[in-house]
């Protein structure tokens, strides 16, 4: 136990990657790569790419069928591999901005989801420009079916999810068909392990943060920064709350980004600025309404917090015009939801968590919370210099997050001009990571869930022993892996 968690870690995943050498059935093979793709997701490790769990499943699907030729037809159409789409969130709006601004036609390969008409309308395309290799039962048969879809573009940007082994082995299957194909990653899961990253020619970087994990990354030569593109709507004119008027706080995010680590939570600090603004109401959309961690603001304030989950977009932008200030997430920020309030007219303020520079308005957080709180006040009451200062980074933000700005500055990589970090936003030294430090002083490994993954009984077994002999029984995460290798498969 007195050796560091990293090279515990990395002792641990070479076990893991010479069972999948010696795995001989397919299907078991690509089910415990993804398991460990997961694994490295869920744990901020200095791990943040894994080729060799690419090109390890990769070599077990040759020779491949006779039939399998890149297609004779010329390919004219923009691929947009995806996991999944969603009607919320913003990694789907990020999609979209990218296909509408696109310069050739465009055509989105799904690797999990099935509902292609949903996909369809969530990304406002034809239906016969979506397709699904979801209801492929087996690995082999999805990888190849991805692989003529991508051998069918004159161009790939990939936006899949940190663990999707199927999509990131087609892309390197597609490389070796056709290694002329240009693949480029779009980076949106910056600040943790991706697959597909390594095989890809070009990485667009949305954040500060992820712009400077080039270098662990090993992507320093093909990394561009592009940032976010962001479609303001119509801002309502704001200044301040009126007298008469009852201030409304909103926040939002997927629940883990509100999780509490130490030293870091957002949901005291909320208690004290409704205590400090007796009638303000406060919404908080994302995490479930019985999560137990949000009943202490509940029953604190009664009907004055109401915490949703995932609403329609329409909804939500319905709250963002009528809520006098708009709250990052914490100690995980929103990334979009951040400038996206500001730029649709909304005030913000919120508090520098652990990962940073999406966007100028990071420039607006505090860094403590009584500088937060007087953020609020300030807002409330209509201070000019607060006001203007909102103003400005309101239009710095419209100026750079634009739809065709970010569209330019991508399309203009391919070509090899890359282009350096904009944002005034310090980056974190190697040294002084946040999510890796925290990592380290939990001393602990989080697994994936028995619902996530889905693995053979041996597997599990097998996992449980490689657990114990590598972190030890002071590791709580062992207790769920035991308890998975007695579920029978």
């Amino acid at each position: 136990m007195t050796r560091d968690l990293n090279a515990r870690l990395e002792g641990f995943v070479n076990d893991v990657l010479d069972r999948l050498r010696a795995e001989q059935d397919i299907p078991s093979a690509f089910a415990l790569g993804g398991w460990l793709a997961t694994l490295l997701w869920k744990n901020h490790s200095r791990i943040y790419r894994l080729d060799e769990l690419e090109t390890v499943l990769l070599e077990k699907l040759f020779p491949l069928p006779s039939e399998f030729t890149e297609p004779r037809e010329a390919v004219s159409a923009e691929i947009h591999l995806a996991t999944a789409v969603y009607r919320s969130g913003g990694h789907t709006p990020l999609l979209c901005h990218l296909i509408q601004q696109s310069d050739l036609p465009v055509n989105v390969v799904l690797t999990r989801m099935t509902d292609v008409k949903l996909a369809a309308q969530v990304l406002n395309l034809p239906a016969d420009r979506v397709c699904s290799v979801g209801p492929e039962s087996n690995p082999v048969s999805r990888v190849h079916a991805l692989t003529r879809q991508l051998l069918r573009g004159a161009r790939v940007i990939v936006s899949i999810h940190p663990n999707d082994v199927l999509g990131a082995v087609a892309l390197r299957l597609a490389k070796r068909i056709r290694p002329s194909l240009p693949l480029g990653f779009m980076n949106h899961a910056d600040h943790v392990f991706s697959t597909g990253i390594g095989i890809c020619d070009h990485v667009f970087e949305i954040s500060a943060y992820g712009w400077e994990l080039r270098e662990a990354r090993g992507t320093t030569e093909r990394s561009s920064f592009v940032g976010i593109p962001i479609h303001p709507r119509a801002a309502r004119p704001f200044a301040a709350s009126p007298p008469s008027r009852q201030p409304t706080f909103l926040t939002g995010g997927s629940p883990h980004k509100f999780r509490p680590l130490p030293g870091l939570s957002l949901r005291p600090v909320l208690a004290e600025l409704m205590r400090r603004h007796p009638t303000a109401r406060l919404t908080v959309l994302g995490p479930k309404p019985i999560d137990w961690c949000w009943w202490s603001l509940r029953t604190g304030f009664g009907r004055r917090v109401r915490v949703r989950r995932r609403i329609p977009r329409e909804q939500y932008q319905q709250l963002l015009q009528d809520c006098s200030v708009y709250i990052d997430s914490h100690p995980i920020p929103g990334g979009t939801a951040l400038p996206e309030a500001l730029m649709n007219g909304c005030n913000i303020a919120g508090l520098r968590g652990v990962v940073w520079g999406y966007s100028c308005a990071d420039d607006l957080l505090d860094t403590d919370s009584d500088a937060f709180l007087a953020s609020c006040a300030q807002l409330l009451e209509g201070a000019s210099q607060a006001l203007a200062r909102q103003q400005e980074m309101r239009a710095r933000c419209a100026e750079w997050h634009a739809p065709a700005s970010v569209r330019r500055r991508l399309d203009a990589s391919w070509s090899g001009l890359r282009s350096t970090l904009p944002i005034s936003t310090d980056t974190p030294s190697a040294q002084n990571r946040p999510l890796e430090r925290l990592w380290l002083e939990a001393n602990s490994v989080i697994h994936p869930g028995r619902k996530e993954c889905q693995l053979n009984r041996a597997d599990k077994q097998w996992l449980a022993r490689r657990h114990l002999a590598r972190f030890g029984w002071r590791q709580w995460s062992i207790l769920k892996i035991l308890f998975c290798a007695r579920v029978r498969s």
